[in-house]
């Protein structure tokens, strides 16, 4: 008779827990065999565009328009911790340091 631990520790090891098993599938094998037969329908029924730049633009603009909603909900002062600039050699959204956490107290 096998104790508990041992089972979960050896279905772990496996990857049958969630433990990456599926962490290097090849995600085509998930689209049905004729998606590339069927391909507008197929977007169509995910409700996307074909083209990808049109997808990017769609994308863009949805997330221009709910990071200027939430600009204007803080008042538009926006916060002095973030800064969002144009996207020059470096990332667009920029996090300046916090200062450190005091330390907890001992009990």
């Amino acid at each position: 008779m096998r104790r508990l631990p041992d089972a979960a520790g050896e279905a772990a090891l496996q990857g049958d827990l969630g433990g990456g098993r599926d962490r290097w599938r090849n995600p085509d094998d998930d689209l049905p065999t004729d998606f590339e037969a069927n391909r507008a329908e197929n977007y169509a029924k995910l409700r996307k565009p074909l083209d990808p730049q049109v997808f990017i633009d769609q994308l863009r603009s949805e997330m221009d328009a709910e990071l200027s909603a939430l600009n204007d909900a803080l008042g538009g002062k926006g916060l002095a911790w973030l800064k969002i600039a144009e996207r020059r050699g470096a990332g667009a959204i920029q996090l300046t340091p916090l200062d450190a956490a005091p330390d907890l107290p001992t009990a």
